[in-house]
Order: structure tokens, then sequence, then C-alpha cells
């Protein structure tokens, strides 16, 4: 399974990483691993996550307030769209 990374998320992880790592190295390092491991989720079973809209789903992070928005754009390809914060405007990466 190849995973593709919009080049907006690849901003949202960045930014969220270096807050992280504004508050403490150890967070930036758990964060990123906790990503690592919802990537890894994603890869393996991709449909494990139901459709929130438009054939777009949602992988939650765990101990983070975010949450991995994707879509399947083939039999063997995952696209992420946004590294999205909770509190962030709903649906804000809806036009990517």
């Amino acid at each position: 399974m190849e995973v593709r990374i919009d080049d907006l998320a690849i901003e949202e992880i960045r930014e969220a990483t270096t807050w992280y790592h504004e508050q403490g190295g150890l967070l930036a390092e758990r964060f990123v691993g906790e990503l690592n491991k919802a990537l890894d989720k994603m890869e393996s079973d991709p449909e494990r996550n139901g459709v929130i809209e438009a054939g777009l789903r949602k992988c939650r992070l765990n101990a983070f307030p975010y949450a991995v928005i994707y879509r399947l754009t083939a039999p063997d390809q995952i696209e992420v769209v946004a590294v999205a914060h909770h509190s962030r405007s709903p649906r804000y990466w809806r036009d990517r």
C-alpha cells in the first residue's frame, strides 16, 4: 500500500511537531510516533475507519487531539488530505 501525503497535510504535521517541540521535545517525538502508528494502521487496513463524507475517512491519533483525514485513491493507494486538530474549523479540508 502506498501512502501519499498532500503538501498541505505535510505543513500541518510540521506546524504541530514544531508546537509540541516548543512545549517539550518528548511531546514532539510522541506526536510523530502516534502519527506513524495511525499511518501504519491505515496501510494495513485502509477501510477500518468509516467514511465520514464523500469518500473521506478519519483516523484519530491516540493521546493527541488530531485526526488523519484520508481517501482511498486506488486499490493500493491512500491519499492523506489533512492532519487536522480537533479544535480547528470543522471540515476546513473539505475542498482539498
